[in-house]
């Protein structure tokens, strides 16, 4: 199971890696949602499971790459991370509103991909 994380804070990004390296998880972190369609596009060999989004960045934002992944990668596993609270994304498997324990987010995603 290969995990992609979407943020653009590098410090958030930096703490999930940590996390995702302890939890022995393969896991790739990137800044943007154009970062992560060229991964996806270039993972042919070694697919990506499961897209990690946060909801709110700069240029394209999480639900613009959940579209993307809809139309493109059908199978994928798609995580929505938000401040809010309300959203509820018909094509996300999971959203997880902010503040969250990493270890548990991550178990949480993991185990979407065994069911």
């Amino acid at each position: 199971m290969r995990m992609l994380f979407v943020d653009d804070e590098e410090p958030i990004r930096e703490l999930m890696c940590r996390y995702a390296a302890r939890g022995g998880y393969d896991f790739t972190a990137v800044a943007d949602g154009q970062e992560a369609i060229k991964l996806l596009n270039n993972s042919k060999d070694n697919p990506v499971t499961i897209l990690i989004t946060d909801l709110s960045m700069p240029g394209m934002d999480g639900m613009e790459l959940l579209d993307y992944v809809e139309d493109h990668f059908p199978d994928l596993i798609a995580v929505l991370i938000t401040g809010n609270d309300n959203i509820k994304h018909s094509k996300a498997s999971l959203v997880v509103v902010k503040p969250f324990n990493c270890g548990e987010m991550l178990a949480k995603v993991a185990a979407l991909a065994v069911k």
